[in-house]
């Protein structure tokens, strides 16, 4: 009897270690990705970023938005390859907009899904690299 027992305690022990490298190894590998990613300084972030000019579109429904967008690119290749594509990301942020009403980008909610929709469809049309944050610096709503 005595030996099954043990046999017991062998590999619930076992179990119990290879669990414990398991997390370890988890929380490790989550922690050095986010110190691999490290932050840009702000001169390195502005020089990755592109200003577009001004624009003016309608809104779903009635209303009108004026604003300008910057794009902070992931890379040098990146920010090249939206300078290449400024008329496309112009088509592409004027049909954004006409599916938002004023109502909903008076909402901070709805700001930030304007942003994150922006950031999806410009990356989607990327080859190279991403664009990791949409700002939006003016932005008026009527």
């Amino acid at each position: 009897m005595n030996h099954p027992l043990r046999w017991m305690f062998i590999i619930i022990g076992s179990v119990a270690v290879v669990l414990a490298g398991a997390v370890g190894g988890y929380e490790y590998l989550k922690t050095s990705h986010k110190a691999s990613h490290h932050a840009l300084t702000p001169a390195q972030a502005r020089a990755l970023q592109l200003d577009l000019e001004p624009m003016t579109t309608d809104l779903k429904g009635d209303g009108l938005i004026q604003f300008s967008v910057t794009l902070q690119a992931s890379d040098s290749a990146t920010k090249q390859e939206l300078n290449d594509l400024v008329p496309q990301i112009q088509d592409l942020l004027n049909a954004t907009m006409r599916q938002y009403t004023a109502a909903q980008l008076r909402t901070s909610a709805g700001m930030a899904q304007l942003r994150a929709d922006i950031r999806n469809r410009i990356n989607r049309l990327l080859t190279h690299g991403r664009v990791t944050e949409v700002y939006l610096p003016q932005i008026i709503v009527q």
